[in-house]
């Protein structure tokens, strides 16, 4: 070890000077992506908004060569920029900017070109800032003042920071390159004006009043306008924060746009179109857009298709970028497959709709058929590539031909005018250069990955982008242009919809997206109706009273969520409606009067709505009665009918549907018949205390056929109960009192909707049969009794109530049916249109006592919708009687998945039956699932290294040493990695587990696996104890100890692999943490088991034998035999070498018992065997009862005199292979007894020979 010095001297500490650089008047950083000549383009960043304007005849834009991000380019020909406001230039100011020319002008300013100023011809009042001279040294001349330059020059082609400085009152310049002043001194000229009174306002040109101006060539970064003079030092700061990328409040310029605040992504892994989206097929046999295989199928390989999807969000203009990306896929004919697809911007205010088939990729017009309804620009993927050709359909601009695999960009239109050709596949937009098909093709079915960027951020251009990925990063198919710029182009909407279009013509090809993600500033949620719900109180209107409609404005299909603002609506038939049939500010779900006096047939719908109607809605507008959907939105009034209630207490209000329970007979309900009063019209009771044939008759509606024999049943007091016929109709006397009203009860077998028609014939004035009918009808809306789960399974395994059923956020399944009041399965249930979503909410916990009670989730949390369940027919009789999941794509079922550990009562509930309002459910017959177990475990040590094998710092191969103060946090997690607090318990359940350990992971000294050291390791059984599972905190802490540890003595000769090794940690094997439901250590819930890495305190393990003297010289009564402890400390060419263990002060008596002989070794002594039961194991001094620095000392006495060779008593770690046979075996020595005096015998000079 060495240690090294250092000396520091005459340090000085200073402060920083504190540099302030004033704020300009003017700060242009030139970083806009390109300009077109559109007023105040060019940022003033100063805080002055004196914002500049580039020149578009001569193209004026900027350059990716910026000294910081981008700068200005000036073409030294016609291009320039007109700026706001120069006039502090003409007094004392400052002006900085960066330069990379390579341009020279003349020796005379007027002659030259430079960044701004004027030339007067013929006189002095004038002023050159930056002009150039013939050897390219910079100036800031004024008058006909030539020697104000630089005294280097700077048109090397490099970037050159410059900071000119002018005080007018003093007739005085500087000029500072790079940080360093490069000249100065005083204007020599005469008749010079402190103030110049021509005034300028060009930046890359020096005007003049003759009109010929001088223009600059060179690029131009950062140009600040100072009204006062600045010092060197702050002249040098600009230049080190430029020089660093940074502004000058010392904040670092970011080069690229910043990301989108606001983003909506889609991967479409679910079986159908969510409410995010609004979709529409113009023509085509394909349909409607839907999520196949989990991707948004736009077409299909049909022909002549014309579709359109829409993201529902609105992208507000100003102030915006918006930057989409998807997977693009298209494929079926690869040699000549078409057409495409577009992506779509339009005007919010317009409702999408999309364009023509084939060429015109669903946006532009196509020979008489209208482009996208509101379309401000169309970029179209093209394979079949007619999009950019003008004769295709008769479409504004483009070519005369097709070229395939292009990407074209065509503008704004309407109707059939407009959607003009913009460019193709990188072409200079208004070039009108016939683009080259794109390689790798458009047409692929891998997918390529497409980028489009539209930035309206300056609120002045409209910056479109075009990138593709096909592997190895994006890159530009179309580069950063003014939409805006361009000839016949829409001003940009307010607001924007994005939608996907696509089309197919005599060429075909699937065309799919996938992986959507459109980013944004800004965007907003659209606030509009997806459809009206006009919901009235009765089927059939009577011209004496008014019919009860209520409006719900709904936000999504089910109308789950209706408008909760103010709604404005104007309603149709339009006349009818109390006051008026437009209805203002009003709430969804409020009731209005509609009323007819003449009989006839009428229809209700919905003209016009504020929020705005849902775009691309195929049903804006639907009808129920009392919550029962109607095929259409007709109602026929009359002058006589039949009128339901369910109480008889006037003035009780009708209604249209009767709730009932299948199986249970329910009563009382109310017949009245009431005909309008030709004189008053008002309505009149009719058939008071009269009995009346009639007709009754029910008709199979939700679902639309009968179950056989399932017939309602009519009952009154009179002549009880009737069958009621579902094919026809069943003759029936009603009685009427008093009252004019008739008395009865229903009872119905089978589920659904049924409408019951009563039908009487009126009487004429003598009492005869007139010919004409009184009608009415009621719903018989029949909901179940209560609910069944059954058939809970996860695959194969069903569900016992015991076992393992899932992990937890695994999914798994059920069936479920419904009973009547009898328990008798309902045949109807699964046939009624629409099914079921079911919520499973009433579920609760089973297991463990005092757990949390996870989440169920089907597609939401606690629900699983209708589309995630299917008819089934369980029973086999050919209806379908029973929910059962439904499949993906894949053919997989759709399950449910509960988050936690543990066992519920799983309880099914449909909420609003049919749209009755009341729910049913399986609450009085919940069922127990078997075990949600954890997907994985992790496992972390509690305090790394305190595990200790043995008592001390070494080990020895062979030698079994207790393991102790293993300690292991242990947490269990679900399939969606969410850590689980019900893993307690009876649910944690590990067995004893036989060899956990194995040898460390890493590598040894040597650079292999150590598992070429030894023979592996051995030890007892590992049995936990577990601490912390009789809490929720999702925290388990599992010790244990193990008594014989054993690191296995290799078999045979040791190799290099066996000299001395440090070990640190240990491996528990994956069963060491599996437990009895196979739940394992993993880094997530599908790969396999780990295993786990126990850090213990640090321990050297050697390969050792005992070492003894070859003969031992002893008295007549005592021998002393020294022991030597050695390790293995080098093998080289397979020869071992072994070394003292001098650090070993801790091995006793129990590893050297002592001192052994057999009958085959050689013994001279007059009692042979000899006893040697009193050896004494010592230090090596004779004291001490361990070895000290490897060494020990056997002592052993004997009376006895001549030679024995013993053996040392000791374990199988210790012993060698000392003769080369292959039989490894204990160290042995000659010990010598008696008292000899002189020259010892020769006979006994060398043991065994002469």
């Amino acid at each position: 070890m060495y240690t090294e010095y250092f000396l520091l001297d005459n340090v000085t500490l200073s402060a920083t000077e504190n540099i302030s650089i004033p704020v300009p008047i003017l700060e242009y950083h030139f970083d806009e992506p390109g300009w077109n000549g559109r007023a105040d383009e060019i940022i003033d960043y100063s805080g002055n908004d004196n914002n500049a304007v580039a020149d578009a005849t001569s193209l004026t834009t900027t350059d990716a060569d910026g000294a910081i991000c981008r700068a200005a380019s000036f073409n030294g020909s016609d291009q320039f920029i007109t700026a706001d406001d120069l006039s502090a230039l003409r007094d004392t100011a400052t002006m900085s900017f960066w330069i990379k020319t390579a341009q020279a002008g003349s020796n005379q300013p007027y002659n030259s070109p430079g960044v701004t100023g004027i030339e007067q011809s013929g006189g002095v009042d004038d002023i050159f800032w930056g002009w150039l001279n013939q050897n390219g040294r910079i100036g800031l001349s004024v008058g006909n003042d030539n020697a104000a330059v630089s005294t280097i020059s700077v048109n090397d082609g490099d970037y050159h920071h410059v900071v000119l400085i002018r005080d007018a009152n003093l007739d005085t310049y500087r000029i500072l390159i790079d940080g360093v002043e490069r000249g100065s001194g005083n204007y020599s000229g005469s008749g010079i004006a402190d103030v110049i009174g021509n005034s300028f306002d060009s930046i890359g040109r020096i005007e003049d009043t003759a009109g010929s101006p001088l223009y600059l060539d060179a690029l131009i970064d950062e140009l600040l306008v100072f009204d006062q003079i600045l010092t060197d030092t702050q002249a040098q700061q600009i230049f080190t924060l430029q020089s660093n990328g940074q502004n000058l409040d010392g904040s670092i310029r970011d080069c690229s746009p910043p990301p989108p605040a606001v983003c909506f992504t889609d991967n479409f892994d679910r079986a159908s179109l969510d409410s995010d989206w609004a979709v529409t097929s113009r023509s085509g046999a394909f349909g409607l857009p839907r999520i196949v295989n989990n991707r948004l199928r736009i077409t299909d390989n049909s022909g002549n298709v014309s579709t359109a999807a829409t993201l529902y969000r609105l992208f507000p203009s100003a102030g915006n970028r918006i930057v989409v990306e998807f997977d693009y896929y298209a494929y079926g004919d690869p040699s000549d497959g078409g057409d495409g697809l577009a992506l779509v911007f339009s005007d919010s205010e317009i409702v999408p709709q999309p364009g023509g088939y084939g060429g015109s990729l669903g946006y532009a017009q196509k020979d008489g058929i209208s482009g996208f309804a509101g379309g401000w620009m169309g970029i179209g993927l093209d394979e079949y590539g007619n999009f950019l050709n003008r004769n295709d359909g008769n479409k504004d601009g483009g070519f005369t031909t097709r070229v395939r695999e292009t990407i074209t960009i065509r503008g704004s239109g309407s109707g059939t005018d407009g959607y003009n050709y913009i460019t193709s596949n990188g072409q200079v937009p208004g070039s009108n250069v016939l683009p080259t098909s794109l390689n790798p093709t458009i047409e692929n079915n891998t997918g390529h990955r497409y980028r489009v960027t539209i930035d309206h951020a300056n609120g002045v251009n409209a910056w479109v982008r075009v990138e593709r990925d096909i592997g190895s990063g994006f890159n530009d198919v179309i580069a950063t242009f003014d939409l805006l710029a361009q000839t016949g182009q829409d001003a940009i909407p307010t607001r924007m919809y994005m939608t996907l279009t696509g089309s197919t013509g005599g060429a075909t090809n699937a065309h799919e997206i996938d992986n959507l993600n459109v980013c944004a500033d800004v965007i907003e949620r659209v606030d509009v109706v997806d459809h009206y719900e006009l919901d009235r109180n009765v089927d059939q209107g009577l011209t004496c009273e008014a019919v009860q409609v209520a409006s719900r404005a709904c936000m999504d299909p089910n109308c789950n969520t209706q408008i909760s603002g103010l709604i404005s609506t104007e309603f149709a038939p339009a006349t009818g409606w109390e006051a008026s049939n437009i209805k203002t500010d009003y709430t969804s779900g409020e009731v209005f009067n509609y009323r007819q006096t003449v009989a006839g047939d009428y229809t209700f719908d919905v003209i016009s709505s504020t929020p705005a109607i849902r775009p691309l809605s195929t049903d804006p507008v639907l009808c129920f009665v009392n919550g029962i959907q109607q095929s259409d939105c007709d109602i026929t009034f009359v002058d006589a009918a039949y009128r339901f209630f369910t109480d008889a207490t006037a003035p009780a209000s009708p209604v249209s549907t009767f709730d009932l329970v299948a199986g249970e007979a329910t009563s009382p309900f109310y017949l009245r018949a009431l005909r309008t009063d030709p004189d008053t019209g008002v309505c009149q009771s009719l058939f008071t205390n009269a009995s009346l044939a009639s007709q009754l008759g029910t008709t199979c509606s939700n679902p639309n056929t009968c179950v056989s024999g399932a017939n309602v049943t009519w009952d009154d007091s009179v002549s009880g109960g009737t069958a009621v016929s579902n094919t026809g109709t069943t003759s029936k006397t009603l009685t009427f009192g008093s009252n004019s009203t008739s008395t009865f009860g229903l009872s119905a077998p089978e589920v659904g909707i049924q409408p019951l028609a009563v039908a009487t014939e009126l009487p004429d004035a003598d009492g005869n049969p007139s010919g004409e009918f009184i009608r009415g009808t009621v719903n018989l809306r029949v909901r179940p009794a209560q609910l069944e789960v059954f058939d809970v399974r996860n695959g194969s395994t069903i569900n016992d109530g015991n076992g393992v059923l899932a992990a937890a956020g695994e999914p798994f399944t059920s069936a479920i049916r419904a009973l009547d009041v009898n328990g008798n399965i309902l045949q109807n249930f699964a046939e009624t249109t629409g099914l079921y979503a079911v919520d499973w909410s009433l579920s609760t916990l089973n297991a463990p006592s005092g757990g949390v009670f996870g989440t169920l989730s089907g597609n939401a949390v606690n629900q699983s919708d209708a589309t995630r369940w299917q008819a089934a027919d369980r029973d086999g009789n050919g209806i379908d009687e029973t929910l059962a999941p439904a499949v993906d794509g894949s053919g997989l079922p759709l399950g449910i998945t509960y988050s936690e550990v543990g066992r519920i009562n799983l309880v099914a509930q449909i909420e609003n039956y049919l749209g009755s309002g009341f729910a049913v459910n399986s609450l009085s017959d919940p069922i127990v699932t078997g075990r949600f177990t954890p997907a994985y475990l992790q496992v972390s040590e509690n305090t790394p290294g305190n595990a200790e094998w043995g008592s001390d710092s070494a080990l020895y191969q062979g030698l079994t040493e207790p393991l102790t103060g293993l300690s292991y946090q242990v947490q269990a997690y679900s399939r969606n990695d969410t850590l689980l607090q019900n893993y307690v318990g009876e649910f944690v359940d590990f067995d004893s587990v036989v060899s956990p350990l194995d040898v460390p992971a890493g590598t040894n000294t040597e650079g292999n696996g150590y598992s070429s050291s030894g023979a592996g390791i051995s030890s007892e059984s590992l049995i936990w104890t577990i601490d912390g599972d009789n809490d929720t905190d999702g925290v388990l802490t599992f010790n244990a100890d193990l008594a014989n540890v054993l690191w296995s003595r290799k078999t045979g000769l040791p190799t290099a692999d066996d000299t001395l090794q440090s070990i640190d940690t240990l491996t528990l094997s994956a069963s060491a943490f599996t437990d009895a439901d196979g739940i394992c250590v993993s880094a997530s819930s599908s790969p396999a088991c780990q295993n786990v890495t126990l850090d213990i305190d640090d321990r050297s393990l050697y390969y050792a034998r005992l070492s003894l003297p070859d003969q031992v010289d002893g008295t007549n009564t005592n021998a002393f035999v020294p022991i030597t402890l050695e390790y293995l400390s080098s093998v080289n060419a397979g020869e071992p070498t072994f070394s003292v263990q001098a650090l070993e002060n801790d091995l006793n008596n129990g590893v050297f018992a002592g001192l052994t002989h057999n009958t085959s070794q050689v013994c001279t002594l007059l009692n042979c065997p000899p006893d040697l039961s009193n050896t004494q194991f010592s230090g090596p001094t004779g004291s001490g009862s361990t070895l000290e620095s490897g060494l020990g000392l056997w002592t052993l006495t004997l009376s006895d005199t001549g030679l024995v060779e013993v053996n040392g008593d000791v374990p199988a770690w210790l012993t060698w292979d000392w003769d080369n046979s292959g039989v490894f075996r204990a160290d042995s020595t000659l010990l010598l007894f008696g008292n000899y005096q002189g020259r010892a015998p020769i006979l006994f000079t060398l043991p065994g020979g002469r």
